[in-house]
């Protein structure tokens, strides 16, 4: 679980702008626990929200903000759904927002 908190919280580092916020909840209900991290960085458009999970999958605005492999996010969440979780991606343009839930 420290992998996957790592892997979000560079991701959400990664895309956002100097001086931008990112923010972290932590929380649990019952037996499930929620890892929460928000950012205003670059977002993504609708139609890359569903392919961000295919491996070396970059969105076209994530190409020229940073270098990375495009293996971040497929990672978390195969190592969420192995432990029996769910991880949950959801953002637009200019609002990105990473929600991860484990159980």
């Amino acid at each position: 679980m420290v992998q996957v908190a790592n892997i979000l919280l560079d991701s959400a580092l990664r895309y956002s702008e100097s001086g931008q916020e990112v923010h972290v909840a932590v929380g649990q209900n019952g037996s499930t626990a929620q890892l929460t991290i928000q950012n205003s960085g670059i977002g993504l458009y609708e139609e890359e929200a569903a392919q961000v999970f295919s491996r070396f999958y970059r969105g076209n605005g994530a190409q020229h903000v940073s270098n990375g492999s495009g293996l971040g996010l497929p990672v978390a969440k195969a190592i969420i759904e192995a432990h029996g979780g769910e991880f949950q991606l959801t953002g637009k343009l200019g609002e990105e927002a990473v929600k991860m839930t484990a159980k």
